[in-house]
């Protein structure tokens, strides 16, 4: 990575976890992985890009390295008995990192690179009239507190364009309930209000009450998709009207491109994001959460990355499964434990549930519908048996 006026030029090899330290361009080979690691570092001197960049492919060519800019290069350096062996290298040329006064030198020297973390910056909770929204106020407030993020509390007053979300019904019959629906979430609006307005108070955090009218789903997808999480509750499968008046978690998710905190409909949760267990298929989706949980997974006490029933490939898992994820979450200052399964007997989300009781985690993060929507709602899958029976926390993304 090259920074302007950066004071040293580090070239590093992406693919190990090999920490090794070299001057003057050594090149460490460690027997027991079979890697290598190579690092330039250009130190206690400043250079100019095209000069660094020169100096880089001069070193480099004495190494038999074929130069190649913006692409993998291919090192080959013999060992081993004379077995040659080859590594990746790329080299990237970043932005100059923009630092105020305070963060050049004394005398005007070079920026000091400080690595922006992670954040939530900007938290949504979506309550309604149910009593057990204060367990998801709670968590949401805790969040906010925790990452001195603004809490935006969405209330949403179902209106009379949700039927229309359900296809053909008899109004008759239908617009009597909804009629009542709609009056008990204006009439407790004011006391959800209160409750909302008194736990930030004591948490102290920055807070707005939001006011909204429509298709709890809908609303809470425009409101979201400027929010970096939203925290809402899981339906109970018993309360056949929920629908109507609180949004549907997996709709969210795959109509907002953040992730999304659902929370049980029973149960207390003391704190969120301690012991996390990640569910890893090596799917765009399961990415995407883990990118987003990022916050969360490098301030957990512990994280294990569990892939179930996993098969080698080279677009997939790779040769050993979860060891690349465990790698990248390494650089990003999280320590993960990778376990593997086998569920014979059990469904993947039984399999996640199953591990996270024995863990005692407070988190689940997964991905949302790696698979057809469709297909998960006819034959069952991961997504569908977490929302419908989870028994922790979950942060799902698609």
């Amino acid at each position: 990575a090259l920074s302007r006026r950066s004071p040293r030029l580090d070239c590093l090899n992406m693919r190990t976890s090999i920490r090794d330290r070299a001057d003057g361009g050594e090149i460490p080979q460690s027997p027991k992985f079979g890697m290598l690691l190579t690092e330039l570092c250009v130190r206690k001197t400043t250079y100019a890009p095209d000069e660094a960049k020169a100096r880089f492919f001069e070193w480099a060519a004495g190494r038999s390295v074929a130069p190649r800019c913006g692409g993998p290069m291919t090192i080959r350096h013999g060992g081993g008995g004379g077995i040659g062996q080859k590594q990746r290298l790329t080299w990237i040329k970043a932005a100059s990192p923009v630092a105020s006064e305070h963060e050049r030198g004394s005398e005007g020297g070079p920026f000091r690179y400080q690595e922006m973390p992670m954040i939530y910056k900007d938290i949504l909770v979506v309550l309604d009239p149910d009593p057990r929204f204060r367990e998801r106020l709670g968590i949401a407030a805790g969040l906010a507190e925790r990452f001195a993020a603004h809490l935006t509390g969405l209330y949403v007053v179902p209106g009379t364009e949700s039927l229309l979300h359900f296809g053909y019904y008899d109004p008759s019959l239908v617009d009597p309930l909804n009629r009542e629906l709609r009056e008990q979430a204006a009439n407790q609006e004011e006391e959800v209000r209160q409750v909302f307005e008194d736990i930030v108070g004591r948490a102290g955090i920055s807070a707005e009450w939001r006011p909204a009218r429509g298709y709890p789903t809908d609303v809470a997808a425009v409101h979201g998709k400027y929010s970096d999480l939203i925290v809402l509750g899981q339906l109970d499968p018993d309360d056949k009207p929920a629908p109507l008046v609180r949004p549907r978690p997996e709709d969210v998710a795959l109509l907002v491109g953040a992730p999304t905190l659902v929370v049980p409909y029973v149960g207390k949760f003391a704190q969120v994001g301690k012991q996390v267990l990640v569910g890893w298929n090596a799917s765009r989706e399961a990415k995407r959460a883990v990118d987003d949980a990022m916050p969360l997974l490098a301030a957990a006490s512990s994280v294990t990355v569990l892939a179930i029933n996993p098969q080698k490939s080279p677009i997939a898992h790779g040769e050993v499964p979860g060891a690349d994820i465990a790698l990248y979450l390494a650089r990003h200052g999280v320590k993960a434990q990778v376990e593997q399964t086998v569920a014979a007997d059990l469904g993947i989300g039984e399999a996640l549930l199953s591990r996270a009781s024995d863990l005692a985690a407070d988190l689940l993060v997964m991905g949302c519908y790696g698979g057809s929507r469709v297909r998960e709602l006819v034959l069952g899958g991961a997504t569908r048996t977490i929302l419908e029976s989870m028994t922790l926390p979950v942060l799902m993304a698609h």
